[in-house]
């Protein structure tokens, strides 16, 4: 199975990929105010972002293109964890009202 193109010009055609990240390093400099980043600290935000909007791991998993869930688990196994106990809190708040 060959891997999908991630970034492609209006053509279809993949960009090189050192061609992103020559990108992504142009546009950290025009943008000073911006905490320093790698591109692929991108990929971690998004995968937090999801786990904290409460989107299922089997969707990030394969939206990170992770094989297996348990290198998605393993890697952010702490966020869903964090996750899970704001949502119990959520059944503490209507206990409270219920006294």
């Amino acid at each position: 199975m060959s891997s999908p193109i991630i970034f492609s010009n209006e053509f279809g055609k993949p960009y090189r990929p050192d061609s992103i990240s020559q990108w992504w390093d142009r546009f950290m400099k025009r943008n000073p105010d911006l905490p320093r980043i790698r591109f692929h600290d991108l990929r971690h935000t998004s995968a937090t972002l999801l786990i904290h909007a409460g989107e299922h791991p089997k969707v990030i998993q394969s939206r990170l293109g992770h094989s297996n869930i348990t290198t998605t688990m393993n890697t952010y196994g702490h966020l869903l964890q964090e996750t899970d106990q704001r949502a119990s809190s959520h059944f503490d708040k209507l206990f409270d009202e219920k006294d």
